[in-house]
């Protein structure tokens, strides 16, 4: 295995990751192009690569403080051959990739630990529209003033990251990336929207439990997809196989299947 150290990877593997930038968004959640990665994320992660016949066939991703692998590959076989390659003495809690690629390391004998359990998911994506709504009322960029909801938020909801700090929230504010429905000062629902490589890329759709049943979680998703519509840009977003409500709403703005992913997760360090 060869390791790349982002942005300047060898130029088969920047050749790869062009090639593949959708699965990589996902994976390494950058969601943008792979030549614009922000130095507080690139610092993260380490990216192996696994040349073959001068060809990068696949490439792995690890971020060492919650032992999370992600794997990006041309096909299953690249992937397990990749992942046999990989440092034994590195441990695993989570592996996430493209569904066939990692449950092809999951037939594959001694490569993972017994017991995980097993989080399918959806990619969905939207074309843009031809016909551009307005934005609809009490959807905003989200302003500082709005820090304490988007953190409660993440503390409600903490996944497999850290919790971002004030300050880290308040860049990304800055940025642009946040997004709510309210009204009268109250954050309803918040979604984060990364935009680059023609896409928009939804994330963290978000309501309040107290005004749940509402339609605000609708509101709010017209409002983003009115903004990617007049960019031109292509929306999509991740979201839970199982997650019947949340397919409905999305497939019902316009949304429709692109990719499956699956993640892994053991809940003890192996």
């Amino acid at each position: 295995m060869e390791t790349i150290d982002p942005p300047h990877a060898t130029p088969q593997a920047t050749e790869f990751m062009r090639v593949y930038a959708h699965a990589l968004r996902w994976t390494v959640g950058l969601f943008t192009h792979w030549h614009w990665v922000p130095p507080e994320t690139a610092s993260c992660w380490h990216f192996f690569c696994h040349p073959s016949a001068r060809e990068v066939r696949a490439v792995l991703l690890y971020l060492e403080r919650v032992h999370w692998w992600g794997i990006v590959a041309r096909d299953p076989d690249s992937a397990v051959k990749a992942f046999a390659k990989r440092s034994r003495e590195i441990p695993i809690r989570f592996v996430e990739g493209d569904r066939a690629h990692v449950e092809a390391l999951e037939q594959s004998e001694s490569l993972l630990p017994c017991g995980a359990r097993r989080e399918p998911s959806l990619v969905l994506r939207r074309r843009p529209a031809k016909e551009v709504g307005p934005l609809p009322a009490g959807f905003r960029e989200a302003r500082k003033g709005d820090i304490p909801a988007i953190l409660a938020y993440h503390r409600q909801n903490p996944g497999w990251a850290a919790v971002p700090s004030w300050s880290d929230i308040a860049y990304q504010i800055e940025k642009g990336v946040y997004f709510v429905q309210g009204s009268r000062g109250s954050v309803h629902a918040l979604a984060r929207v990364t935009p680059g490589g023609g896409f928009r890329c939804i994330s963290d759709v978000y309501t309040f439990a107290p005004f749940r049943r509402q339609g605000h979680a609708h509101t709010l998703m017209r409002g983003v997809l009115s903004r990617s519509d007049r960019a031109g840009e292509d929306a999509c977003l991740c979201v839970e196989a199982t997650n019947q409500p949340a397919l409905a709403l999305y497939q019902g703005l316009g949304f429709s299947r692109w990719d499956e992913r699956l993640v892994l997760i053991w809940n003890k360090q192996r």
